[in-house]
């Protein structure tokens, strides 16, 4: 059989899956925002000529001034036992609400924006400013969030509809939001999310093979990492996720190292030219958004935590308001006499919005682990000697 797709970055990474795949079968791909209109068309026509099977995104004709990159074309001059299929662009916020390109800053580390760190920087905030108040579990409000993961499910659907796709993706990642990362950046899913989207299309084109969901990393060049307030949110388990380092062209850097070199990039483009990509942008929707939910926000986190204090004594009130985070780790320290890893603060975090503050030490009451290191005089020790 004969390959061609046809789209954007994900094209040649499902092309590479198919490859990876059937070796003994041809697979040719165009992106077609960076194709030579010039030295590439002939070669171009002849893929598409020879093709058995066509995978083609969504592509207006008159893209780039030319009506043969537009997906109709493709159907309409094809030889008439191809079968041609469409996909949609994978774009979706869901678990990176805060990340955009902007056309006007896009390139290497600024290929992708944080929203919030473009924000705090026109407002002469500093970066450590950003990366304190983002790394708190509150940082966007649980409502903003799946508000914001509920209209990027509905682009994406109306997407779908309007283009008649063949095969879908939204299901796809409603099924893995809660699973590792399903989008590194905003159109660049993970392996599984292209390998599960590729085999939909195998199957309608009855290819005699399928694509392996794990292996080989193709699209992970850019990493933003998520909030730890919009896993909360979307009750992610925290498997797979690294919070605390980001990644620009396949290079990993922790979150401090990355968002500095950020805000002197930001610095060295000057408040005009930032402000002149913003203009009219979706960032700039978003961050609208953002600041009216806030101006409404009212705190869920305070009430009577008498029982806490005696505890923790009286931070426990400042760790309710500012970061639940801190009050699970110090309660882990204080019945545990340990700090806990990621994923098990996540877990209580995820536990606490189901069930309650009282249910929470009551776990770690109750906790074997708790009752093996000494119970009770244990932690009249650890308490008494201020090891929080």
């Amino acid at each position: 059989m004969r390959f061609y797709i046809h789209g954007n970055c994900q094209a040649p990474a499902m092309a590479s899956l198919i490859r990876e795949a059937a070796p003994e079968h041809e697979v040719a791909f165009r992106e077609v925002f960076s194709l030579d209109l010039d030295a590439d068309r002939d070669a171009f026509f002849e893929d598409v000529s020879n093709a058995d099977v066509i995978f083609t995104q969504p592509v207006s004709s008159g893209y780039r001034g030319v009506e043969w990159l537009g997906s109709d074309w493709l159907a309409s001059n094809a030889k008439p036992s191809t079968k041609v299929f469409t996909f949609p662009v994978v774009y979706h916020r869901g678990m990176l609400p805060q990340c955009f390109p902007l056309p006007g800053l896009h390139h290497s580390r600024l290929a992708y924006h944080d929203a919030h760190a473009l924000d705090y920087y026109l407002r002469g905030r500093t970066v450590q400013d950003f990366l304190r108040d983002s790394s708190k579990i509150d940082f966007l409000p649980v409502e903003f969030v799946l508000s914001e993961a509920l209209d990027s499910t509905l682009e994406l659907l109306r997407r779908e509809r309007v283009a008649q796709i063949d095969a879908g993706v939204s299901d796809i990642l409603a099924e893995r939001q809660q699973l590792g990362q399903p989008l590194f950046v905003v159109n660049h899913p993970e392996r599984a999310v292209l390998a599960d989207l590729t085999n939909k299309l195998l199957r309608l084109a009855n290819a005699p093979f399928i694509v392996e969901v794990e292996g080989r990393e193709l699209l992970d060049q850019f990493i933003f990492p998520p909030y730890l307030s919009v896993l909360r949110a979307i009750r992610h388990t925290g498997h797979g996720i690294r919070t605390d380092r980001a990644r620009v062209d396949h290079v990993d850097e922790p979150r401090e190292v990355f968002f500095d070199k950020v805000f002197k990039s930001y610095a060295d483009l000057g408040e005009a030219e930032l402000a002149q990509a913003m203009a009219g942008s979706d960032l700039s929707a978003y961050l609208a958004r953002y600041h009216r939910a806030c101006r409404g926000k009212s705190s869920s986190l305070k009430g009577d935590v008498a029982w806490l204090d005696k505890l923790l004594g009286r931070r426990s009130s400042q760790m309710l308001e500012d970061n639940r985070a801190e009050l699970v780790v110090a309660l882990y320290k204080l019945f545990l006499g340990r700090q806990p890893g990621e994923v098990e603060v996540m877990q209580h975090l995820n536990g606490l919005d189901r069930d309650g503050y009282e249910r929470l030490l009551l776990n770690f009451a109750s906790a074997p682990e708790f009752k093996n290191a000494g119970g009770g005089d244990a932690l009249v020790h650890r308490a008494a000697s201020g090891r929080l």
